[in-house]
């Protein structure tokens, strides 16, 4: 909310624990970083010009942060996984800010075995760099959906990294 970064779902709220769209998250990752942002010139096949999330889904794969699944689709509705934003966010550290983790692995995930291989190295980015965290009997829950306040708090530690 703060510096117009998160918009509510409405005039009186947050929804804190909706789960967040990819769509969303991308939307969030723009204004949190301040990507100069391009215009949606068809980017992706299942993205509309006219939606309020085109110019974000560009911007987001002009920067090389979500490139889409193997026909090109960006998925803009469907909501997010952990593994997904662990993904996302590590990238944007990345092209944005020219932010790499480090060597420093953490503490194993009681659930490793269920991250997919593609996300793996993004999760364990994601947890060296201090932005992302496990969950409760220290799994990670890869394929969970994220609800809007822990998207919020990690577009946060994104915009805070330096």
């Amino acid at each position: 909310v703060r510096d117009g970064v998160v918009n509510g779902v409405s005039d009186s709220s947050l929804g804190l624990v909706q789960p967040v769209t990819r769509a969303e998250f991308s939307a969030m990752l723009v204004r949190a970083l301040e990507l100069e942002t391009v215009g949606y010139q068809g980017e992706f096949p299942d993205v509309s010009g006219g939606a309020w999330y085109a110019d974000a889904m560009a911007t987001v794969k002009q920067y090389g942060i979500l490139e889409g699944d193997a026909e090109g689709n960006a998925s803009p509705d469907t909501v997010i996984t952990r593994e997904q934003m662990a993904k996302t966010a590590v990238l944007a550290l990345e092209k944005a800010k020219d932010i790499k983790p480090g060597d420093t692995p953490g503490p194993a995930f009681t659930d490793a075995g269920q991250i997919s291989g593609w996300a793996a190295p993004y999760v364990a980015a994601a947890q060296s760099l201090g932005i992302m965290n496990g969950v409760e009997d220290g799994a990670f829950a890869p394929q969970a959906e994220v609800p809007r306040e822990q998207a919020m708090v990690l577009v946060y530690r994104l915009r805070e990294k330096e």
